[in-house]
């Protein structure tokens, strides 16, 4: 198991884990999605893959894994600034973000407020300001109506990383912080639509480098979203929400081909 690491923020203890890369190449960001039990073994199978030049940094925000519950308001104001106290006192700038699901709202608020640290953001299929209503039409349902045959064991599985030991399985059931009323999860969630609206109105910043993981059926739904910038690159994939666990050679492949022709380091 990688080692875990505690940082005392203003607003809370968060823990953290940091991979190491190469002194002079930036530091990515991974951000696993809403309610992931722990952020390093969420994301560690597509980590691995990447360029081992680049530091990795795994963050769980406040209310997951291990790090504290708090009663500080979660609009995405507060959330952005607790990540950036963290990254300050841990890694070098410049940054990138891998962010999946509702982590990817997140990482374009971060690149508003700072502008200046962030060189890119790499995206599997980021939650976008008219996701609840695309999880309504007929398109949606008829593309995700597969689950609805499985098993709960069948299900259970989709969230498990196969590449997973017996002690990290424990470790994630051991981590896990399930959304209860009251808690910082529930009240994150609580605020997740306002945040949305909010981020999604933000000016957009144009020839911001970024790389999105989607399914098909989603095609112009990103093409016409927050993420569709000058710069912006769209890889489709079919499969499910966690495109990353179940074609880790194919993303990680992508990421990589992207960082040497967008991040500018080779």
């Amino acid at each position: 198991m990688a080692v875990k690491h505690f940082f005392n923020g203003c607003h809370g203890k968060m823990s953290y884990i940091k991979i190491e890369g190469k002194k002079d190449f930036p530091t990515i960001i991974f951000m696993d999605g809403f309610g992931g039990a722990n952020n390093y073994l969420g994301l560690k199978n597509i980590a691995k893959r990447i360029d081992i030049r680049y530091t990795k940094l795994f963050i769980d925000r406040l209310g997951v894994c291990e790090s504290d519950e708090t009663i500080i308001a979660r609009t995405w104001e507060n959330i952005v600034f607790e990540i950036r106290e963290l990254i300050e006192h841990v890694v070098k700038k410049p940054i990138l973000f891998f962010a999946h699901s509702a982590n990817g709202p997140l990482a374009l608020a971060y690149q508003h407020t700072y502008p200046e640290d962030v060189l890119g953001i790499i995206g599997v299929e980021p939650t976008t300001k008219n996701g609840e209503v695309l999880f309504q039409t007929k398109a949606y349902k008829a593309a995700t109506s597969w689950m609805n045959n499985l098993s709960t064991v069948e299900r259970n599985q989709i969230f498990i990383d196969p590449e997973w030991t017996e002690e990290e399985k424990l470790e994630e059931e051991r981590t896990a912080k399930h959304i209860i009323e009251g808690s910082t999860l529930f009240n994150e969630y609580l605020m997740g639509q306002k945040n949305l609206q909010s981020i999604s109105q933000l000016p957009k910043i144009k020839n911001l480098p970024m790389l999105i993981f989607l399914q098909p059926f989603r095609e112009e739904e990103y093409r016409c979203s927050e993420y569709a910038e000058n710069d912006t690159t769209y890889i489709l994939m079919d499969g499910h929400h966690y495109l990353h666990r179940i074609h880790p050679d194919n993303v990680a492949k992508e990421v990589n081909h992207w960082l040497n022709h967008k991040a500018g380091y080779k």
